[in-house]
């Protein structure tokens, strides 16, 4: 999925300095969003999810020469498997040798931070949890099934925060998406109630510098999503 437009990135860049009091609302309700609903709500349906495909993966055992078929042509099983790149970590190894991985569906860090699938399900992809780990066994290999890590809710935040070049790379982004709203009613009530404005000489952007960042929006090159 392709970036925002540039000319749309400016215009976002200049209202958040114009309106340093929306901008900073915008912050704050973005964070407390994410902090009170939306971070553990997110992660609880998707790990609700993630036990439903698990349960479906533990059935593969059960189907009926399924134990002759993975000796023939492992390899196969790879493309039941893609659909959950990025979303359920796996790894096929041999049962003899469980410290050979045949394959694994395990995104490289390259991959996490340019993928929109990646990108949109925002878990830590650098360490899975194999701990309680499910394994199917099928023929002479064992499908081990994990958890990607949930990631703690501030450290994230003040990633995306910092990180102000990438925020409009991508519409996967939750974060950015989540505070454009947000923004759209600060400003509305900005606009249309007065709300803000014999507060604005009180109020900073939190630590941006907006001029260097439209600065950086002219030059850089933004990629398109796969």
């Amino acid at each position: 999925m392709p970036s925002l437009s540039l000319s749309l990135q400016q215009s976002i860049y200049v209202l958040l300095e114009e309106h340093p009091f929306s901008s900073a609302l915008s912050f704050i309700t973005t964070y407390f969003y994410f902090d009170w609903f939306g971070h553990k709500r997110y992660f609880g349906t998707i790990s609700k999810v993630v036990k439903t495909q698990t349960d479906m993966i533990k059935g593969i055992e059960k189907i009926e020469g399924i134990a002759s078929l993975a000796d023939q042509n492992i390899k196969s099983f790879e493309a039941v498997f893609k659909p959950l790149f990025c979303y359920v970590p796996i790894e096929v190894t041999l049962k003899k040798q469980p410290d050979q991985i045949i394959s694994r569906n395990i995104p490289n860090e390259k991959e996490w931070t340019t993928i929109g699938r990646c990108k949109r399900y925002l878990y830590k992809f650098d360490n899975p949890d194999w701990e309680k780990s499910t394994v199917v066994s099928v023929g002479s290999y064992d499908i081990k099934i994990g958890k990607y890590r949930i990631p703690e809710w501030s450290p994230t935040y003040w990633k995306w925060f910092r990180n102000h070049v990438d925020w409009f790379k991508s519409w996967h982004n939750t974060y950015t998406v989540t505070f454009i709203v947000h923004l759209s009613f600060s400003f509305f009530s900005e606009s249309s109630f007065g709300v803000g404005k014999f507060l604005e000489p009180c109020w900073l952007v939190p630590a941006i510098n907006m001029k260097n960042i439209q600065q950086s929006t002219k030059t850089m090159i933004i990629p398109s999503i796969r």
